[in-house]
C-alpha cells in the first residue's frame, strides 16, 4: 500500500493539519521555526514505527487543553491507496466488492487501530478488530497489592507493553514477549523472601507468564 494523504490531530502544537495530500515525486512541508513541521513528522512516523514508539498523551497532547484529554482522540489518520492485488486480498476477506481505491487507517493515543472504507458499512469482518484480544488484556492479572515496590512497578510496566502489542497487532511477538518479561519480573523479586510479598509475587508472575 501507498501513503496518499494523512492527517495529525492533538499532538503537540498541532491542533488539525487537514488532509496532507504526498506527491509522487517529492512532497515538501515548509514553515516557520516552531511552527509544527517536526512534530508532523513526528506523528506519522509513531504511527507505524519500527521500533515500539506509542504516543504519550501525558506529554504530546496540547498544551493548555489538559481538561480535554481523553485516550480515545485519533492522532494520526492515513490514507492508503491499494493496488489491483490488494484489493483483491481484501475482497477475499470481507467477501464484498470494494467500492474505493483506498484505506483510512487511524490510530489513536491509547494505540488503536481502525481500518475503513469510505462510503462503505461493516465492510471487513470482526477479526480485522481485535475486540477478543482487548478482552484477554482485560483478563490479565493485576499484581497484588501486598508487593514490594519495583515489583509492582516492573508488573505495570509488562502489562502496559503487553497490552500495547495486542492493540498494536503485533500478535506474534506476544509469546517472546511473555518470556523477557518473565525475566524482568523474577529479577524484580523483593530479596529476602518476606512473606506475603515474595509469595504474591512469585504468584503473579507464574500466572501473568502463563496468560
Amino acid at each position: 500500500m501507498k501513503i496518499h494523504k494523512f492527517r495529525i490531530q492533538k499532538y503537540r502544537n498541532i491542533e488539525d493539519s487537514g488532509l496532507i495530500e504526498l506527491r509522487d515525486n517529492l512532497t515538501c512541508i515548509v514553515g516557520k521555526n516552531q511552527s509544527g513541521k517536526t512534530s508532523l513528522l513526528r506523528a506519522l512516523h509513531k504511527f507505524n514505527p519500527h521500533q515500539p514508539d506509542p504516543y504519550k498523551m501525558l506529554r504530546e497532547w496540547p498544551r493548555g487543553q489538559r481538561t480535554k484529554q481523553n485516550k480515545k482522540q485519533v492522532v494520526c489518520e492515513v490514507h492508503f491507496l491499494l493496488e489491483e492485488a490488494e484489493k483483491e486480498q481484501l475482497i477475499k476477506i470481507c467477501g464484498k466488492t470494494l467500492n474505493s481505491n483506498y484505506v483510512v487507517v487511524t490510530k489513536d493515543y491509547e494505540g488503536n487501530f481502525e481500518i475503513n472504507v469510505p462510503d462503505q458499512v461493516n465492510l471487513f469482518p470482526e477479526a480485522l478488530h481485535p475486540n477478543e484480544i482487548d478482552q484477554a488484556c482485560e483478563k490479565l492479572p493485576e499484581p497484588h497489592e501486598s508487593v514490594g515496590e519495583l515489583f509492582a512497578k516492573t508488573a505495570i510496566e509488562c502489562l502496559e507493553e503487553t497490552k500495547r502489542y495486542a492493540r498494536e497487532g503485533r500478535y506474534t511477538d506476544l509469546p517472546e514477549l511473555g518470556s523477557r518479561h518473565g525475566e524482568r519480573l523474577q529479577a524484580s523479586l523483593t530479596p529476602g523472601n518476606p512473606d506475603p510479598q515474595h509469595s504474591n509475587e512469585k504468584q503473579f508472575n507464574q500466572t501473568y507468564t502463563q496468560a
